[in-house]
Formats: C-alpha cells, sequence, structure tokens
C-alpha cells in the first residue's frame, strides 16, 4: 500500500498548490452569498406583496328634489384619477361606486327638466364617501321675437291707375273692382246713386243693408261698417273716383292682422291717390245720362316749407235723376285732403273726407195690379 496516496493534504502540504487553495475559498464566499441573497428575499417578498393590492374607497349617495323627495332614474357620472363610471339612480334616488382607487373624483347628477348638479369628493382608503345630490327645477329662459309682416292672404287682386284711368270719373269708386274674377257689384244705378240699393258679392259673402261680411280699409284704417242699418257707409261715400290710387282685393277669411272686423269673406284696401311732387291744378266736368252732371277741382301744393311735406285739396259736385221715372233729385258734394310727409325715418300720412249727399230710393220695382 502506498502511504502518500491516504495522506491528507494540509495547509502546510507542500504539495497542495496556491491556485487549488484560492478556488475552494472562492467557492464558499460564494455559497455564503447565496445564503445571503436568499435570506434578504425572503424577508423582503412577504412585506412587498400587500404593496400590489392597490388601496380602495367607495362612495354612496342618494338624489332628491328640492322637496327632498327621492329622484329615480337619475344619470349619475364619476370622474378621476383613471376611472369614468356611470350609473343610474334606483326607486329610492340611491346611487353607488365601489373600490375606487383613492384620489378625488368629480360626481355629477343630471335629469331632464332639472338644472345639472355636480359636487367633488375625495375618496380615502378603506372609507365611504356619503353625498346627497339635491336637483333643482331647470329654470326656462326663452326668447320672444316678434317680426312685423303684411298680412297674408290666399288670393289678392290688385286694381291699379292704368284700369282706374279707363273708369268713367262719374261713376263709384266700387265700379272699379266690379270686373275682378269673383267680385259682383250691384248699384241703384250706374252713377252709384242709392245706396240702399246697392250690394256687394264676393265668393259667396255679402255686403247687404242689414249685415257686412266684407272689410274695407282706406288707407290702411277701417270704415267702421258698411251695412245701411248699422250707420255705416261704403267706400264710395269716402273716396271720390278721381282721388283714387289703387285698390287691392284680398279673397277668402282674412288674415288676424286684418284691421276690419268685417273680413269674414275677404277685404276692400282702397288707397287714395298721393300728392304731386310738383304743384299741379285739375278741372273736369263730366255729362251723362238722367241729367247727370259732375264738377271736379283738385289742387296739388307740390313742397311745403321746403321740405318734403307734399299735400292735395279736392272738391266735387255730382248730381243726376234716376232712371225709373226722371223724377228723382239726387246730389252729392264731396271735399277732400291728403297730407304726407317724412320727418327723418318716419313718414307720416293724412288723410280727410267730407260727404253730403241727397237721394231718393228706387230699388224695388212692382208691376200696376
Amino acid at each position: 500500500m502506498d502511504h502518500r496516496r491516504s495522506m491528507k493534504a494540509g495547509a502546510d502540504d507542500p504539495r497542495l498548490a496556491p491556485s487549488s487553495v484560492g478556488r475552494s475559498l472562492g467557492m464558499r464566499r460564494r455559497q455564503r452569498l447565496c445564503v445571503a441573497y436568499i435570506v434578504v428575499l425572503c424577508a423582503v417578498l412577504p412585506s412587498a406583496a400587500p404593496a400590489g393590492a392597490q388601496p380602495t374607497g367607495s362612495i354612496e349617495g342618494v338624489v332628491v328634489d328640492a322637496n327632498d323627495d327621492p329622484l329615480p332614474g337619475v344619470v349619475v357620472e364619476l370622474a378621476g384619477p383613471a376611472v369614468e363610471r356611470e350609473t343610474v339612480s334606483g326607486p329610492d334616488g340611491a346611487f353607488t361606486f365601489t373600490e375606487l382607487p383613492t384620489g378625488d373624483y368629480l360626481v355629477t347628477a343630471a335629469l331632464s327638466g332639472f338644472e345639472t348638479w355636480e359636487v367633488a369628493i375625495a375618496v380615502r382608503q378603506g372609507e365611504t364617501a356619503r353625498v346627497t345630490a339635491a336637483l333643482q327645477i331647470e329654470r326656462l329662459m326663452e326668447t320672444l321675437t316678434v317680426v312685423a309682416e303684411a298680412p297674408r292672404t290666399f288670393a289678392t287682386n290688385v286694381v291699379a291707375e292704368p284700369m282706374i284711368a279707363q273708369q268713367a270719373a262719374i261713376t263709384s269708386v266700387l265700379a272699379v273692382v266690379d270686373n275682378l274674377p269673383g267680385v259682383s257689384i250691384q248699384e241703384g244705378d250706374s252713377y252709384g246713386f242709392d245706396d240702399w240699393s246697392s250690394s256687394i258679392t264676393m265668393r259667396g259673402f255679402q255686403v247687404l243693408q242689414d249685415e257686412a261680411q266684407i272689410g274695407t280699409t282706406i288707407d290702411g284704417f277701417p270704415n267702421g261698417t258698411s251695412d245701411y242699418w248699422s250707420g255705416g257707409s261704403k267706400a264710395n261715400r269716402f273716396v271720390d273716383t278721381a282721388n283714387m290710387g289703387s285698390v287691392e282685393v284680398s279673397q277668402g277669411t282674412a288674415d288676424v292682422a286684418s284691421r276690419s272686423i268685417e273680413a269674414l269673406g275677404g277685404t276692400f284696401h282702397f288707397s287714395t291717390a298721393e300728392p304731386k311732387r310738383e304743384a299741379a291744378y285739375t278741372a273736369s266736368i263730366t255729362l251723362g245720362e238722367h241729367d247727370a252732371q259732375r264738377y271736379y277741382v283738385r289742387a296739388d301744393t307740390g313742397s311745403l316749407f321746403g321740405g318734403e311735406t307734399y299735400a292735395w285739396f279736392s272738391a266735387a259736385r255730382q248730381v243726376a235723376t234716376d232712371w225709373v221715372q226722371g223724377s228723382a233729385g239726387n246730389e252729392r258734394e264731396h271735399l277732400a285732403a291728403k297730407v304726407v310727409s317724412s320727418v327723418g325715418r318716419v313718414d307720416l300720412s293724412g288723410y280727410l273726407s267730407y260727404d253730403d249727399i241727397h237721394e231718393e230710393n228706387y230699388q224695388r220695382l212692382f208691376g200696376a195690379p
């Protein structure tokens, strides 16, 4: 047996190389370091595990009205750090948000007919924040815009000056509209005398002795009434044919803006002639059957006071007998004046007429027995 192989090597054994000793010591150090690292990790991991579960809290609330009565169906929204949620209040007005990360949140409650409600709430770990959302009735703010516009009708016909010029001056202004579609004027004679026997029909609506279903305006102002028994007068008593400017006939039920209370079946809008811009004088004599005579004069002033004011004045006298027996003595005297003026952005207009008439009625004819 070789005693050299059974010998243990010692530190002082010259056969043990220094390099092998160093490696042996290095391995022992690494083993001790590994053990130390394992001990440290075991000590740290148990304490780090709870840090992975984020701290949370919750919010509970109720939505009520101004009388503290619960409001169900209210949309409640929550906005916070990386969190946005939405819920609806229950039958008792209650709502809940759970498992909310700690931080500041904005809670908003909205319901149609109520003002939007909101509040800022801080959520703390392990706590429940409670809030009451009291909604107030929404204040209604409305804007009312009034726009003025001309009255609207279903059908409108206009008789302009060229058509009026074709009418004989000795006739009445009612005869001017007699040729329009749907309009029928019946008078006692061709001169417009005997108001008792005059009648107006337009699309089934009438102006008779005791009723008026068609309105009349003179330069935008209503004539009051047109039926005989109410003490009214038709347009032929307010306006002379020679002073006519135009006539607008609105057929059908008038707009609510109509100034005449009789406009059930439409309205006659008579407009008198405008004063001339230059001074002028007009005179005419008209003769006709049944001893008809008419005398008319008119003076246009031109500009008054060197400004934008103009006027005219007229006078007319007309006589005739009746066509039945030739014994009636019908007489009419008519005075009229019109003034227009512009003051800045304001336009002013005024019309005045006086009519005095004596007429004998001869509407109905009877045969001899």
